[in-house]
């Protein structure tokens, strides 16, 4: 398959529009295609749907120099960037995989599921690309073509933690899940749509 053809696919993947059957020795192959190319922001953006022990310990270890070379590439290459630059090479990088890739069709069973879109959305900003919460929320603007900041702001913090401040303390301290358990009684398909994307991120 060509450079261009392969890169499609890819990218199909991530939008949630292709083959649902890729395993994990395939995304795999595709990270490596990625790091070859020089596409570091896709190759970061495939590395959540490589689940922990789904490949012999040895291409693990090859996994993880694959993105810690895709990240420092991405990161010298947007270094001399300005700030409105670099935000939004992290929200297409993050236009993301299995998690992220896929808000927009995300099916929450909860009636707040367009909440648990945006808050789903600030979460994994603000875990995979270290994203302060008010970048976290321009980026989840841009990946859910919402227009108003406030918004998203009120989904966080008057209609779930309260406060921002509070929003950010349940995430940093690991009770975000649990919280949001609490206050939007998830369905078991919605608890784990969270927890899987919460569990892959380090804190």
């Amino acid at each position: 398959m060509n450079k261009e053809k392969q890169r499609r696919e890819i990218l199909r993947f991530l939008k949630g529009k292709g083959n649902k059957d890729v395993d994990a020795f395939c995304i795999y192959q595709w990270i490596e295609r990625c790091h070859f190319h020089g596409w570091w922001d896709i190759g970061i953006a495939l590395a959540p749907s490589v689940p922990p022990n789904s490949l012999d310990q040895d291409y693990h270890k090859r996994l993880n120099y694959l993105l810690y070379e895709c990240r420092s590439k991405l990161k010298a290459s947007t270094d001399n960037l300005g700030i409105s630059e670099r935000r939004h090479i992290r929200t297409v990088s993050a236009k993301p995989s299995a998690n992220l890739n896929s808000i927009d069709i995300f099916a929450f069973e909860s009636r707040s599921k367009e909440t648990l879109r945006q808050i789903y959305s600030v979460l994994y900003f603000m875990g995979y690309y270290e994203a302060d919460f008010p970048d976290a929320i321009r980026s989840t603007m841009k990946v859910l073509n919402v227009n108003d900041y406030q918004t998203i702001c009120d989904k966080c913090a008057r209609r779930f933690a309260g406060t921002v401040d509070k929003f950010k303390s349940w995430y940093h301290s690991g009770e975000i899940l649990q919280k949001l358990d609490e206050t939007f009684s998830l369905s078991p398909d919605d608890y784990i749509i969270f927890r899987d994307m919460l569990a892959k991120q380090k804190r």
